[in-house]
């Protein structure tokens, strides 16, 4: 049992750590005291030609599958290679997605996308446990938190305050309707398959 706990942290640690590096440094970030980022949090080059923005609920079944299916060749293709700026933009339908998402803002900018990509390819494990909670506390762990940083993350109620109202502004985009949502340039990528928006991008390049 010891080495396959062992084998999950070192996984998740890996998973973080190749995400984090590709993470852009952002001049305005914003930390609560209970250690929670705030604000919208951007991967790639933020001057690249062309913005990408995704809607996605880490509690939804079709952005995990967007992720696991499609995200990686977005990544490979066109964030690593400075073509776009990709934008996140949480959607909360339910306080465990806000719970996950205060846990991966709890990781700061350098592993919040790391968290994003460990919660929704393990999101049939940790959203089908008996404890909620106690399962994302875990995988914070696993991902190099201690245990009173999530504690403290978890308890900030002016992080969660924050993030809702966030998400009440997203909710007035008309494009939004549903997740996951892809919206590259001023336009929504209908039928998001990675063919439709890899055509989406090109013809924006």
């Amino acid at each position: 049992m010891k080495r396959i706990l062992l084998s999950v942290a070192a996984a998740a640690a890996l998973a973080l750590t190749s995400l984090a590096t590709s993470a852009q440094a952002q001049d305005d970030v914003e930390i609560t005291e209970g250690g929670v980022l705030l604000g919208v949090q951007i991967e790639g080059d933020p001057d690249a030609p062309v913005h990408v923005i995704e809607y996605a609920s880490l509690t939804c079944p079709h952005c995990a599958q967007f992720q696991t299916d499609i995200f990686p060749e977005l990544k490979k293709d066109y964030i690593d290679t400075g073509k776009i700026t990709y934008e996140l933009r949480e959607a909360y339908f339910d306080r465990f997605g806000l719970m996950a998402a205060i846990v991966a803002r709890c990781g700061g900018p350098d592993r919040y996308f790391g968290f994003i990509d460990l919660f929704l390819s393990r999101q049939s494990r940790w959203a089908r446990a008996d404890d909620i909670p106690a399962e994302l506390a875990k995988m914070g762990r696993q991902g190099g938190l201690t245990e009173e940083q999530v504690n403290a993350c978890l308890s900030d109620s002016t992080a969660e305050r924050a993030l809702v109202e966030m998400y009440r502004d997203y909710r007035e985009d008309p494009r939004f309707t549903g997740t996951p949502t892809l919206i590259v340039g001023d336009e929504k990528v209908e039928n998001p398959t990675w063919e439709n928006l890899k055509a989406a991008i090109d013809a924006e390049l």
